[in-house]
Order: C-alpha cells, then structure tokens, then sequence
C-alpha cells in the first residue's frame, strides 16, 4: 500500500455483448454488469466505482469481458470473468488496485484466479 487517500475513483467498462462460454468460463455480459455493480456498492466506503455498460469490447471468444480504469491510474482487461466465482477476487484486487498511487499491481498481489483472465494492462494516458 502506498497510502492512497480514499475513495478512489474508477470505472468498471462492461461488455454486455459477452455471451457465456462454457469453453473459457466467461458469463453472460449482462449477468457480469449486474456483478460489478452490486460490487461497486459494496466497495463504496473505499471506492467511487461507476459502471460503465458497452454493446461489445471486442475479444469476444470468452466472454465475460470488463475494464478497470481510473484517471491516472493503470487500466486492466479481464476476460473470462464469472461472476458467481470471480466477484470477491474483483473486490480484493480493487483493493490492491485503488492502494497503489497509479494502479499498477503486481503479479505477486493479484489474486491468483484472476491473474490467467488478465487480457491486457494499459497505462495512464
């Protein structure tokens, strides 16, 4: 932890284009957006989180696709995301996530399950 002063600012970017996959494990988009927004509201006293829905993200093969970003910070990609196994690992990499002054966590502080529906990671514009 850095010591970054709460409540960080971000932006879950949700596919709701995504259908299920039962070859990657991703989940329907619309299931994945009602997930992150029910996160979102647990994550409030630490987090300004806003969901933000899109018809397709692309990369569409899994399923389940999101974005997490935030002005000045590193922006992650996930796919594959389910939200019935992978919501509590979002929250504690949210927590990783918001802790670091620009974003950037390391491979060793995410969450093992989530580290293989990592698709990308983008840097602060």
């Amino acid at each position: 932890m850095t010591g970054t002063p709460f409540p960080v600012a971000a932006t879950f970017h949700v596919c709701t284009g995504c259908k299920a996959s039962a070859r990657t494990g991703g989940a329907d988009g619309a299931a994945v957006a009602a997930a992150m927004r029910d996160l979102a509201a647990g994550l409030a006293d630490r987090l300004r989180i806003t969901v933000a829905t899109y018809p397709c993200l692309g990369g569409c093969a899994g399923g389940g696709r999101l974005s997490v970003a935030g002005p000045g910070r590193w922006t992650f990609v996930f796919g594959g995301v389910d939200p019935a196994t992978d919501t509590g690992h979002l929250a504690a990499f949210m927590d990783a996530w918001a802790g670091r002054a620009d974003g950037l966590v390391p491979n060793a502080e995410r969450p093992p399950p989530l580290r293989r529906r990592i698709m990308a990671r983008v840097p602060p514009a």
